[in-house]
């Protein structure tokens, strides 16, 4: 067999594991079926009995992008950055992100890029509506930051 010949061989099988085995462009952050069942339960998207506490130096979390002056379009891409408070460091591992009584996080870690410096989205698959995420990150002073997303999806 020649060297080219064994190349496109090899290439062909190369390429085709990486078509299997490579992750999707795109996720569903959020389920149709998760939608749902939110809104059948209004404690569920409700912040009733819950306090929200402002902790001195923890870090904050803001929108990067998109826009949230108008409505997103599925698939979106979506940034976060995690700005820590004097000395501390953001702790990655402690990201953690709910929509109602859902747990998005480790739905999160598969799709997505967690750092220090933030959260990168790429594809998220958001159904059509209102909805608010949660979103809460700890630093190494055990000060958590959080921050409600609020996002229209058109």
């Amino acid at each position: 067999m020649s060297a080219s010949a064994s190349l496109r061989r090899t290439g062909g099988a190369l390429l085709l594991a990486a078509l299997c085995c490579a992750p999707a462009a795109g996720f569903e952050l959020i389920t149709a079926d998760e939608m749902r069942q939110a809104r059948k339960t209004p404690e569920a998207t409700s912040d009733a009995g819950s306090a929200t506490v402002a902790i001195a130096g923890a870090p904050v979390i803001s929108v990067v992008r998109p826009n949230l002056q108008r409505p997103l379009r599925s698939p979106a891409d979506i940034d976060i950055s995690f700005t820590p408070q004097g000395e501390a460091q953001i702790v990655p591992d402690s990201l953690k992100v709910r929509y109602a009584f859902f747990d998005l996080t480790s739905r999160l870690r598969k799709y997505s890029r967690i750092s220090a410096r933030g959260l990168e989205l790429r594809g998220a698959e958001l159904p059509t509506g209102d909805f608010t995420l949660r979103i809460e990150i700890s630093d190494s002073l055990k000060r958590t930051g959080r921050l409600d997303l609020s996002v229209t999806v058109e």
